[in-house]
């Protein structure tokens, strides 16, 4: 069994047909998206209708939640991450808008059987909240009080984890790739498809994971991939947008994708 898992898209449809240009060498007997299908990025309607062309089982991150409980009325004082969504919102359209709601926020397969295998944007029933990568950056961030918020502490993570039956537990949201184990579950993290802060030559690359489970050893190996993508196209369709929306600013300068602009510094 082969899987491949895609996460953070976040609208950026230059990064994603990377991404599935090299999926396809590998053959998957199944492709994952892990949530953050949208926002952020110039192309949310056009990654999602790509995606709808091949098969593939989704579930819903916060960057979705975001965009469908974003308030329809604008107020004088809403950050900007709100205005952007609002506009990917209406960009959306019933249909999209739809079909994201319909989304679970997390899933389980049953790969050898018993639902082995558990995929979630951040935890089940909370994409806003991540897995870090090691038990040292749980202690550091414990000590930060802005992060406890945003991540689940070691504590609730492990209560989480015995209580669901996989042994393989497939998340996202923290935009790393990493491997490690905790109550006896291995916990993999795909990285962001969005691109980000990989740099191979001095190209972003765009992240994803093939997991293989071996026939023979009845054991999962995992292969993280970094992919070069056209990033100076993704930053000027979203420098194109800023006459519709003047969020797309704020993105540029200081959002999730800023590190387009100082790519191309």
């Amino acid at each position: 069994m082969r899987l491949a898992v895609i996460a953070d898209i976040h609208g950026n449809l230059q990064a994603l047909e990377a991404v599935l240009a090299d999926v396809r060498r590998w053959s998957p007997d199944l492709l994952l998206v892990g949530g953050d299908i949208v926002l952020h990025g110039p192309d949310s309607l056009q990654v999602l209708k790509l995606l709808s062309t091949i098969d593939h089982i989704a579930i819903r991150g916060n960057a979705e939640e975001r965009v469908l409980q974003t308030p329809e009325e604008e107020s004088a004082d809403e950050h900007p991450v709100v205005r952007l969504s609002r506009f990917i919102k209406e960009q959306l359209g019933s249909h999209w808008l739809g079909y994201i709601s319909s989304l679970p926020d997390h899933r389980y397969f049953s790969v050898r059987g018993n639902n082995d295998v558990c995929l979630s944007h951040g935890v089940p029933g909370d994409p806003f909240r991540g897995v870090v990568w090691s038990d040292e950056r749980e202690r550091y961030l414990l000590s930060d009080p802005e992060w406890p918020k945003r991540f689940v502490p070691p504590d609730e993570l492990k209560k989480i984890l015995r209580n669901i039956p996989a042994n393989l537990f497939i998340t996202a949201h923290i935009h790393r790739q990493f491997q490690r184990y905790v109550e006896g579950v291995t916990i993999v993290n795909p990285g962001p498809a969005t691109g980000e802060h990989i740099f191979c030559s001095g190209q972003i690359m765009a992240e994803y994971m093939i997991c293989d489970l071996s026939p023979k050893l009845g054991a999962w190996s995992f292969i993280f991939r970094q992919v070069p993508f056209d990033a100076e196209t993704t930053l000027s369709r979203l420098e194109a947008l800023k006459r519709d929306c003047d969020a797309v600013e704020w993105e540029i300068r200081s959002g999730p994708l800023s590190f387009l602009s100082r790519y191309r510094q």
